[in-house]
């Protein structure tokens, strides 16, 4: 009995800690590697300058889609501390030994942080394809598609255990 109550206590103090590290400022950003300020902000978005140069952006598109990204970026700034905030209180009650109701309410204040930062991230996706031609979403759509082969072959590749959904073809 005392040895599974350690190995739970340490089980928990991993979790805490690897929650903490997400949560620490620059977590985001400390998650790719540098890139210039063209590359910025939504580069997971495939929207650098090479996939510009690919899509065959207008120089009116490039425009637009900068705007869109800056007032992204801007907004994105404060769910991204809105979570952070969430995920240190979750953590700060589960450490002080917080009741199963309180540690229920933080993960669901978490869970819902994490849909708000979800949508934000839907809803820029959206609005910049709104600024492409229909050719250079049906293009974008096949990039992305791509990519996603990509990561779901590195992932399986490393022994894990590939996404839920279908398979793209």
């Amino acid at each position: 009995m005392k040895q599974r109550l350690l190995s739970w206590m340490l089980a928990g103090a991993i979790g805490a800690a690897t929650s903490a590290a997400w949560a620490e400022p620059g977590g985001w950003e400390g998650m790719h590697p540098p890139c210039g300020p063209e590359k910025r902000g939504f580069h997971h978005l495939g929207f650098g300058e090479r996939m510009a140069e690919r899509l065959g952006l207008t120089p009116e598109q490039r425009e637009q889609i900068e705007k869109i990204r800056a007032q992204a970026r801007e907004a994105g700034k404060s769910l991204r501390e809105a979570l952070r905030e969430a995920k240190r209180k979750e953590r700060e009650a589960w450490l002080a030994g917080a009741s199963e109701r309180e540690l229920k309410k933080r993960a669901r204040e978490v869970a819902d942080k994490r849909v708000e930062w979800m949508l934000h991230g839907k809803n820029v996706r959206e609005r910049i394809e709104a600024v492409l031609t229909p050719e250079q979403r049906e293009q974008l759509a096949a990039l992305r598609a791509e990519r996603m082969e990509r990561w779901r072959e590195r992932r399986e590749h490393q022994g894990h255990t590939p996404p839920p959904g279908p398979k793209p073809q």
